[in-house]
């Protein structure tokens, strides 16, 4: 297998990163600013594009994921800025920089709680709403002829992005 790593180059890794990081925060975006209307699960420029059209039909929801995401990058370039400042204490940031995504979690959460306390049927943004307690069909998936003719032709295209991922995961850490 290390002879594969060595075959493909970074360059291609690094558009492939890059290609799928794109592609996952232009999913995203839409969700996290409240504009429906459309599937997420179409071609990123159509998604993209979509999300431009939409911008007028933001929500809410748009003010708390977008808040959210800035605080998560002030809170990193805080910290970072902080451990250059005080290098003496720079393990201290680096786990305050390691715990900001919890934090800011549980910050947007309580949030979340004290605005719409009072609206549960109506909430002011989208919630996750009830969650099913406990594992509810455990047990060993049933696999018919059905399921596995629709996908068996897509598992060589996903074998490959599988393993051109992990390749470039290991590159990234090997680096």
């Amino acid at each position: 297998m290390g002879w594969i790593v060595n075959v493909i180059s970074l360059t291609s890794l690094s558009a492939f990163m890059t290609g799928s990081a794109i592609s996952i925060a232009v999913g995203q975006t839409p969700t996290m600013m409240g504009i429906k209307g459309f599937s997420t699960r179409e071609a990123t420029y159509k998604v993209f594009i979509n999300t431009l059209k939409g911008l007028g039909r933001t929500k809410m929801d748009a003010a708390m994921g977008l808040s959210a995401l800035t605080m998560l990058y002030v809170i990193r370039s805080a910290c970072s800025y902080a451990a250059k400042r005080w290098p003496a204490r720079q393990r201290l940031f680096f786990f305050l920089s390691t715990l900001r995504t919890a934090f800011v979690i549980l910050l947007y959460t309580m949030i979340s709680w004290l605005v719409n306390m009072n609206r549960r049927k109506h909430p002011l943004f989208k919630i996750l709403g009830n969650v099913p307690r406990g594992f509810q069909d455990v047990g060993v998936p049933r696999m018919d002829q059905g399921l596995i003719s629709a996908f068996a032709s897509e598992l060589p295209a996903t074998v490959i992005v599988l393993v051109i991922e992990h390749i470039a995961i290991s590159k990234s850490f090997g680096r």
